[in-house]
């Protein structure tokens, strides 16, 4: 009996070393290879780590950040203390936190419903291409996830006692400290743990606890971030329909995974917890659809937060074929096949780290026009490679905003399918494009353009 023990013990490692290693190796070893994303310039200045530059935002983000995500500035800025500041350096608070959360979601999947879901979910978390893409970028995203996805995991903590619900407490207060949007996502796992409780699907205990964690981040919300926010938070949903974008970005095959997933749940013998992951899901993507009605502002980026239902669904999903398959090597080639249909999205990710490449776009500024005026639609980050090489300092610019009278360079970052540059009457060149054709429906375009002296 020691040594059948001993043996399942020694097999728990060596699964947890593996997995480890596999996140690792996808989400922290390729942090610093890319150049600076759209917002982590962005998020340098932010923390006042870099001056204020060509920086577009209002002056109230910069004077009131550092409050609004106070857990993630005091974090990221203690790491900066002893890490260089650059690519590599302010990306390893978020690069670490991604891999974390994803290690702790096989964790407890593993410890909840068994060894090949918890594979299954590792499969879905580990290879998300929008998981990793926000992992290596210098902002608070993943950090918040990680606190997130500890915060909900405490909800199922057997023990009644009151401590574990302070742990919730401390945990999502953490959460919404990190990012406020975290807030929604316990909101909504409250409205379903107290349904399926009402209804009886549902154990008193963590039904208790996602109402508190509820109700102390909406205080935070309402008496402590609200204000902070009032006169400056305010946008569009970013071009594109937030639910079209989860979808996109959390991928088809995941989605398609996560609907046999629910109709599992649902099957006997009940699981209350797929169950309550289920509503939850149901509830995210209402309120993802919603967006435009109850949101002024809305992020492509804030959908990760609502991606991890539809994770833990999809791994059930896989999982509940897998469980049916004879031999532990048919379960392993069974989750390969999954992971294959998720391949093409996170490859994509290692041909340009899916974002912009301002870096070599600089080079090309330099070389080509290196002494003209400067427009683009992302100057802070243009900025932080272009103006050591020439002293240029790029200017913010945008389809409707007038133009110098001279010779003048315009950096667009873009997407392949957007049309050419026009501007009236003014002859205009491409001298320069960056971008890398990647195996999904993304692209990553910047076009460089030289626009001619106006006619007198």
């Amino acid at each position: 009996m020691r040594s059948r023990a001993a043996s399942a013990h020694g097999g728990a490692r060596a699964s947890l070393a593996l997995a480890a290693a596999a996140v690792v190796l996808v989400f922290v070893v390729p942090a610093g290879w890319w150049p600076w994303d759209h917002d982590e310039v962005h998020s340098l200045i932010e923390l006042g780590r870099l001056p204020l530059g060509s920086y577009p935002g209002p002056m109230a983000q910069l004077e009131r950040m550092h409050r609004l995500v106070p857990v993630w500035w005091v974090l990221q800025n203690a790491a900066l203390s002893v890490l260089p500041m650059n690519e590599w350096g302010t990306r390893m608070l978020p690069a670490i936190s991604g891999a974390a959360a994803v290690i702790a979601m096989f964790l407890l999947a593993r410890r909840t419903w068994g060894e090949w879901f918890g594979w299954s979910m590792l499969v879905f978390a580990g290879g998300s291409q929008a998981l990793v893409w926000l992992a290596q970028q210098g902002r608070f995203y993943p950090l918040a996830l990680l606190w997130l996805t500890l915060a909900l995991a405490s909800l199922w903590v057997r023990d009644a006692r009151a401590r574990f619900d302070g742990l919730t407490i401390v945990l999502a207060t953490a959460a919404v400290l990190s990012h406020n949007l975290t807030l929604v996502v316990f909101g909504l796992a409250a409205v379903a743990a107290g349904g399926l409780w009402a209804l009886g699907r549902l154990p008193w205990v963590p039904a208790r606890r996602a109402v508190v964690a509820a109700a102390v981040t909406s205080t935070i919300y309402l008496f402590y971030l609200r204000p902070i926010m009032s006169g400056w938070v305010a946008g569009t949903t970013g071009g594109t329909e937030p639910l079209v974008s989860l979808v996109a970005q959390v991928g088809v095959p995941a989605m398609g995974f996560a609907v046999l997933g629910i109709w599992q749940a649902w099957q006997l013998p009940a699981d209350p917890v797929l169950r309550w992951c289920s509503v939850v899901l149901g509830l995210c993507l209402v309120f993802v659809a919603t967006v435009p009605l109850t949101m002024s502002t809305w992020n492509p980026r804030y959908a990760l937060f609502f991606m991890l239902p539809i994770w833990v669904m999809a791994a059930a999903g896989a999982a509940s074929i897998a469980g049916r398959l004879p031999s532990a090597s048919a379960k392993g080639v069974w989750l390969g096949a999954v992971f294959l249909l998720l391949v093409p999205k996170l490859a994509s990710h290692f041909v340009d780290g899916s974002r912009h490449d301002f870096r070599t776009a600089a080079g090309i500024v330099a070389e080509m026009a290196p002494r003209d005026p400067v427009l683009s639609n992302w100057p802070a980050t243009l900025q932080y490679y272009l103006t050591p090489q020439t002293g240029q300092r790029p200017a913010y610019w945008d389809a409707n905003a007038p133009l110098p009278a001279g010779e003048t360079i315009i950096v667009i970052a873009s997407n392949a399918w957007q049309p050419v540059l026009g501007v009236g009457r003014r002859a205009i060149s491409v001298i320069g494009e960056v971008g890398k054709r990647r195996f999904d429906e993304q692209s990553h375009l910047i076009r460089i353009y030289r626009i001619a002296p106006a006619e007198k």
